[in-house]
């Protein structure tokens, strides 16, 4: 469906379903001071668009009412650069924000917003806030998370990130699969934001995401909001900030990984802003240290308009791409069709190309709000594996007719489109409906050059036969197009202490059976006893590692596979998750924040199943998972402590523990490769002075599962690895994994510039486990975590 029909077809039916959202008001106060923390008096508060505005008393206090709010909301004062407060300024823990201006011979930078707070969102009721809320300041500084988002949240309790031995940081969340997990950049949705990104995953080596443009982030684990997109584990929603209206800003940045050169500022003063911002990333450093054969090549794209229509009417487009490119290179043992060895090389070209953009309208009325997003997320990920250019490989030039050539592609583009309408009825009631609509292209090919002529021997019961063979080249290609439909209504009842939700949400994905998912969540919260939140809900998804699957039979079975394709794809049936939860949050003692949950997942439908044995399951008449194929569950708790003012210390303790198990057809239970039983982070950060920042962080988990397999030797003797039958497939692990980070940070003005040097030390403990295993043609070898890896940066802010 063409995107201007999608964007049409979302604003009337968002229109025809118009009820309500959150629009209590909602009183927050606001702090304002210099740089040496003297109030400023009359200053004044502005929201987006100046719709709302007040005015800071001499002790440079202002009490801001909430009500329907834009954001962000535009501080300023005679004398002093104005500063934006976006979303994640405001809400991350307390009810009070501290606001510093500078002197107005002095620039603010966009990504360096000197705003201390320790709040609470208090705009919305309890039951739906999400679980963790966390501001581009965050993950700047925090060691570690080398300003990925992934990484970050990486850090939090119930989540695991690099369960794999490539260094990746794949998200897992409370014992849900890669996939489970969707990523909102300004509305538009992507399954993935990481450059050398899995197809059906959400890893890669760093994120593309430019986290000096971020806004804010919502993390959903567990109570998941009817509006977001259907999905089994998580939401990362990510807002991202816009240039500013008044001022032209500049940056320039370099550090081992790379470099960044921005630029935003007004293009019309006071209605029209841009951002625009380039990264080129090169991980050979870091990759030298680590010992990886692999040469990453990679760069990100991202840029921003934002237009005011009116005081009410609001317009967003959002733009992001990135460019990754590796090549591969190691040493094998190889071995002839007679069994003899000798040393050779693997080689490999992976180039992956992934982007979209969309566009936000959004019309604030005065006591309902209307969002409509329309945009586009692709995915383009093209692998070679030749041998041409390399003249060290004798084997295939004595043995093949030319060197083989092998393609495998992987390309997919989704369109969608979605609308949601928010009215507030009184100061207790409110109402919440949307649409939801989406078509996924997807396009799989493998072909295989080689021609491959001669002998070999092959093994017949264990006896060497000498055959004689020619391998013409294959080519395999499918296509197909996939669209979903859903959509939701919700209603939520807030009258001191009591927050009730209630939530319907129903998605249809074509060729599938519908799928409906009701949730419940009550709140009883107090200022002084906190809030204790109980939820229950059913979660629906779209197998997203389908397109693997799909993949795999092309790949295995050529054309025949092809063939039988669309038949397959007539049994697939939504994933369905149901979970419930209890969590407690207490924000009011003395410069502290407690967190603490208790969860339950029962899983009784999965798509993707793997076998005791480690084969895949391609019986797809039997997706359901009833008698004949097993069942997962997990139960889990996690706590966090964190320090609520974040002005000249901060710190940050959390930690989990949980259990998944699934079933298989004979009846028996077994952990599940995501089982490593407990995860842990502590973070600690300090301000010194005015120009220094130090920050120590630290997390691990109970262990990498992997899957143990054995070298055989053939009646030639030629080796192999394959799965080993006699192991207890899921309750194998490795060493248990641990990394301790640090972080120093410089600024200083100089002028109207800013400068800044950042130190990071990563594995700053050299603590190195094994985290997987290779095959090198005759054995296995250690795949460890690299040694101490110092990353030096520094930027310019003009």
């Amino acid at each position: 469906m063409p995107i201007f029909r999608i964007f049409a077809c979302t604003l009337c039916l968002s229109l025809a379903f118009a009820s309500a959202a959150f629009a209590a008001d909602s009183t927050m106060i606001i702090e304002v001071s210099d740089s040496s923390g003297t109030p400023i008096a009359s200053s004044t508060l502005c929201s987006y668009g100046g719709r709302q505005c007040v005015t800071t008393d001499q002790n440079g206090v202002a009490v801001f009412v909430l009500r329907n709010i834009s954001y962000p909301i535009r501080v300023s004062a005679e004398g002093y650069k104005t500063k934006e407060l976006n979303r994640g300024d405001l809400f991350s823990g307390g009810d009070t924000v501290h606001c510093a201006l500078a002197p107005e011979n002095v620039l603010r930078t966009l990504s360096r917003v000197s705003v201390n707070a320790s709040r609470i969102d208090t705009t919305r009721p309890p039951t739906v806030a999400p679980t963790i809320a966390f501001a581009p300041g965050d993950i700047e500084r925090a060691a570690g998370a080398a300003e990925d988002i992934s990484r970050y949240l990486g850090t939090h309790p119930s989540t695991i990130i690099s369960l794999k031995g490539n260094g990746d940081n794949t998200l897992y969340v409370r014992g849900g699969r890669a996939s489970e997990t969707v990523f909102l950049i300004d509305g538009v949705e992507f399954d993935n934001i990481s450059h050398f990104s899995q197809s059906n995953g959400s890893g890669g080596i760093v994120g593309f995401v430019n986290s000096a443009y971020v806004n804010d982030v919502d993390f959903y684990a567990g109570p998941i909001p009817a509006g977001r997109p259907p999905r089994l584990s998580s939401v990362v929603e990510i807002d991202m900030a816009g240039g500013s209206f008044n001022e032209h800003h500049g940056s320039i940045a370099a550090k081992l990984t790379g470099g960044m050169l921005s630029l935003d500022g007004p293009i019309v003063r006071n209605k029209a802003s841009y951002a625009a911002a380039m990264r080129y990333v090169d991980f050979r450093p870091i990759f030298a240290l680590a010992d990886e054969p692999g040469v990453p090549k990679l760069g990100d794209l991202f840029s921003k308009v934002r237009i005011l229509v009116s005081d009410k009417f609001h317009i967003a487009a959002t733009g992001i791409a990135s460019y990754d490119r590796f090549d591969y290179t190691y040493a094998i043992e190889e071995q002839d069709d007679r069994g003899n060895s000798y040393p050779n090389h693997l080689t490999e070209t992976e180039r992956i190309i992934q982007g979209g953009g969309g566009v936000n309208l959004t019309y604030e009325g005065t006591i309902a709000s209307h969002n409509i997003t329309a945009g586009v997320s692709l995915r383009d990920d093209v692998n070679h594996d030749s041998l041409a250019n390399h003249q060290f490989d004798s084997l295939y030039r004595s043995r093949y007719a030319y060197n083989p050539i092998r393609s495998d592609d992987d390309r997919r583009i989704t369109v969608m489109a979605r609308g949601n309408t928010e009215v507030t009825v009184g100061n207790r009631h409110t109402f919440a409906t949307g649409v939801r609509l989406t078509s996924t292209e997807y396009k799989l090919s493998k072909s295989n050059g080689k021609q491959h002529h001669g002998t070999y021997t092959s093994c017949v019961e264990g006896e060497p036969v000498e055959r004689e063979w020619e391998q013409n080249a294959v080519s395999s290609t499918f296509r197909y197009r996939r669209a979903e439909y859903g959509g939701h209504a919700s209603y939520s009842f807030d009258r001191e202490p009591l927050h009730v939700s209630l939530g319907l949400r129903g998605d249809l994905f074509e060729g599938a059976s519908p799928a409906v998912s009701p949730r419940v969540s009550l709140a009883f919260s107090d200022r002084r006893l906190g809030t204790l939140v109980g939820a229950w809900g059913r979660y629906n998804q779209y197998p997203t590692n389908l397109p693997a699957r799909l993949y795999g039979l092309l790949h295995w079975g050529g054309e025949p596979a092809v063939r039988e394709i669309p038949r397959l794809l007539e049994t697939v049936k939504p994933e369905r998750c149901t979970q419930t939860s209890l969590s407690y949050a207490q924000a009011g003692i003395p410069g502290l924040h407690l967190y603490c949950a208790a969860y339950y997942k029962w899983y009784d439908r999965e798509f993707n199943q793997t076998s005791p044995y480690g084969t895949t399951v391609f019986d797809w008449d039997s997706r359901e998972l009833g008698e004949r194929n097993g069942r997962k569950w997990v139960r889990g708790i996690e706590a966090q402590v964190k320090s609520r003012d974040t002005r000249i210390f901060n710190f940050s303790c959390a930690g989990s523990l949980f259990d998944v198990k699934i079933r298989y057809t004979d009846g028996t239970w077994h952990d599940d490769w995501t089982a490593v039983r407990y995860t842990y982070s502590f973070s600690a950060g300090a301000s010194i002075g005015e120009h220094h920042h130090v920050s120590l962080a630290g997390k691990g988990s109970g262990g990498r599962p992997y899957s143990p397999r054995v070298v055989h030797t053939d009646c030639v003797g030629r080796k192999y690895d394959d799965f080993d039958p006699e192991a207890d497939y899921f309750s194998t692990r490795l060493d248990p994994l641990l990394s301790f980070d640090a972080r120093y940070d410089f600024t200083r003005h100089i002028g109207r510039a800013e400068l800044g040097v950042s130190v990071e030390v990563l594995n700053l403990l050299n603590y190195r486990p094994t985290l997987d295993y290779r095959f090198n043609g005759g054995g296995f070898e250690d795949v460890r975590a690299f040694g101490i890896c110092p990353i030096v940066g520094f930027s310019l802010a003009f």
